[in-house]
């Protein structure tokens, strides 16, 4: 029979102030993983199983939103939340001007993504290559203003951004 712990709020985060206290408890053979996809990342109740078989059910507050390396529970030993890497495609202006900027939002924007702008990248998650494709037809005269390429990471939207 496996230990049920109920996880009721986030504690904290390991790549902020949980960092130190995370670094403890790998040494220790103390963290266990809470894999879990980027849309379970709202979801406010669900029972899943750590990557050690803890049994864990997840109650939270209304509007938590759970983020890749998340604390979810801290005692004997810490449970992380893991996002698993999902596909996406990588945006950069080759050369950046307002008009180029604009019409590659725009075109972005006619997708209904979530979007995630890091440093000179635009990143938004996609199914396949061929949304790649799509989305250079769609910037037609200035798609070869954009380099355009796909990657496997871990997604998260841009603060304050929703999606629709």
């Amino acid at each position: 029979m496996s230990i049920l712990i109920i996880c009721e709020s986030v504690v904290g985060n390991i790549g902020k102030e949980l960092k130190g206290r995370y670094e403890e408890m790998l040494a220790k053979n103390a963290v266990e993983k809470l894999a879990i996809s980027r849309s379970e990342s709202e979801r406010l109740r669900m029972r899943k199983s750590t990557d050690k078989g803890t049994d864990v059910a997840l109650t939270l507050p209304a509007g938590t939103r759970l983020r890749h390396g998340d604390v979810v529970a801290l005692a004997e030993q810490m449970i992380i939340i893991d996002i698993e890497p999902e596909k996406v495609a990588v945006v950069r202006l080759k050369d950046p001007d307002s008009r180029t900027a604009v019409l590659v939002g725009h075109a972005i924007g006619n997708l209904h993504r979530p979007v995630r702008v890091d440093g000179d990248r635009i990143v938004l998650p996609i199914q396949s290559d061929g949304e790649i494709e799509m989305l250079r037809r769609q910037l037609g005269q200035i798609a070869g203003s954009v380099e355009i390429s796909s990657d496997l990471l871990v997604f998260e939207q841009e603060a304050g951004a929703h999606e629709h």
